[in-house]
């Protein structure tokens, strides 16, 4: 089944869109997820984008 075969970095984004969060991955870059779906990335920075988000 292929909506089985979710890999971890897919499931973490999905986990960022739903928190409004950011995201640094393994090689330390931070993909930040807006609550528009859009995706800023920040490549070996570290930085950290914030927006206030209604939760």
């Amino acid at each position: 089944m292929d909506q089985l075969d979710i890999s971890r970095h897919t499931i973490d984004r999905h986990l960022a869109f739903l928190e409004g969060a950011n995201l640094i991955n393994s090689k330390g870059n931070v993909y930040y997820i807006t609550n528009e779906g859009k995706e800023q990335i920040t490549m070996g920075k570290e930085e950290r984008k914030t927006e206030s988000t209604d939760s």
